[in-house]
């Protein structure tokens, strides 16, 4: 049966409060915020503070001095690129680097030589905890733009909604809206069995959520095998930090997003299946960057070798020029596609609804 499915990336989220992720960026160093975290980790001090503003104020000004050359722009200095050189930094500093990767810049030794045993490690799980804040909408937050989803639920009888976001915008507004949605994490965590409700929308969280928590008895990313995962509130509050390691369960930099630990693969393959049985793609504020998500448009762009109908992909996004010379830069396969220059406020209703010859045609 053909459907309607729909993808959201961080711009479907900003008309509710949520920053993108280059205002994350700039909001990664607010002490406020990384002051916040008694119910997750132990109170945070000056120590800590210093090392975490250090390690960011090293990796921008690498970033920005860095020349990748012609051919492997990374885009703007956002809070996701921010984490993953984190992450290389951590794996020099435990041994664990790549032997093909080069000689370190002098730069980056001279860091390292000053960073003590653990301290990338609790600057990286301090990080999960400030983009938690940014991202977790306050109670009275205005989902209500989001309300054609539960109409499109109700004419359809079902509805799969992937989201690259971490907050819970769409939750926010099912609750108010009394519509049923299941994520399929809550049974996932309990039984390792992933699941969804038929009678509920589907929320697909591939890069997880603010309310997921992940604890690991280890003192690094590779130790540990024991894990726990949970929803909601986090019960560790007040465990010291070398005891048990307790962080949002965020897929958060562009190697770490696809992770066999966790749920995540199962999401992908859920949002696979529902893609090739659909005949309509709404993606919403998505700046076409993923690769995994990117190889699902483009097969699903291709419905056609297999369905015999025309898929119709729509994009909403008010920088939708610039999004169109993205497609054809990397994926010229999307085409034919349908774009409406708006945010998710002014665009979700029309494009979940309306005709796609009242949209404006995209080509490569």
């Amino acid at each position: 049966m053909s459907s309607v499915v729909v993808l959201f990336g961080a711009g479907a989220s900003a008309p509710a409060g949520i920053p993108i992720a280059s205002r994350m960026s700039e909001l990664l160093t607010d002490r406020p915020a990384f002051d916040r975290y008694p119910e997750s980790l132990a109170s945070p001090s000056d120590w800590e503070w210093n090392a975490y503003l250090r390690t960011i104020d090293f990796i921008r000004t690498q970033l920005a001095a860095w020349d990748p050359g012609p051919h492997r722009s990374f885009g703007p200095i956002d809070a996701e690129l921010i984490f993953n050189q984190l992450l290389v930094l951590e794996d020099i500093s435990t041994g664990s680097r790549d032997p093909f990767s080069g000689p370190l810049s002098e730069a980056t030794a001279s860091f390292l030589a000053q960073t003590t045993p653990g301290m990338l490690s609790t600057v990286r799980r301090r990080l999960l905890l400030v983009v938690r804040e940014m991202v977790d909408p306050p109670v009275l937050a205005d989902c209500s733009y989001l309300n054609p989803l539960t109409e499109m639920f109700e004419q359809q009888g079902h509805l799969t909604i992937a989201t690259l976001n971490y907050d819970r915008t769409v939750e926010t507004m099912a609750e108010k809206e009394g519509t049923p949605l299941d994520t399929g994490f809550e049974v996932w965590a309990k039984t390792g069995d992933f699941r969804l409700a038929d009678d509920a929308i589907h929320l697909l969280k591939l890069h997880g959520s603010c309310d997921w928590f992940r604890t690991t008895g280890g003192a690094s990313r590779y130790q540990g095998d024991v894990e726990v995962w949970h929803a909601g509130p986090n019960p560790y509050a007040g465990v010291a930090l070398d005891v048990d390691i307790t962080a949002p369960a965020l897929l958060f930099g562009g190697s770490n997003k696809l992770d066999a630990h966790g749920p995540y693969l199962r999401m992908l393959t859920a949002f696979d299946d529902a893609l090739s049985n659909a005949s309509r793609l709404v993606v919403v504020g998505y700046s076409i960057r993923d690769p995994h998500i990117n190889a699902l448009i483009e097969r699903f762009s291709r419905n056609d070798l297999i369905t015999r109908r025309q898929p119709e992909l729509v994009i909403v996004d008010p920088a939708l020029d610039a999004v169109q010379v993205r497609l054809s830069e990397i994926h010229p396969h999307f085409w034919p596609a349908y774009g409406l220059k708006a945010g998710a406020r002014e665009g979700l209703h029309a494009a979940l609804f309306d005709p796609v010859d009242t949209f404006t045609a995209l080509h490569g």
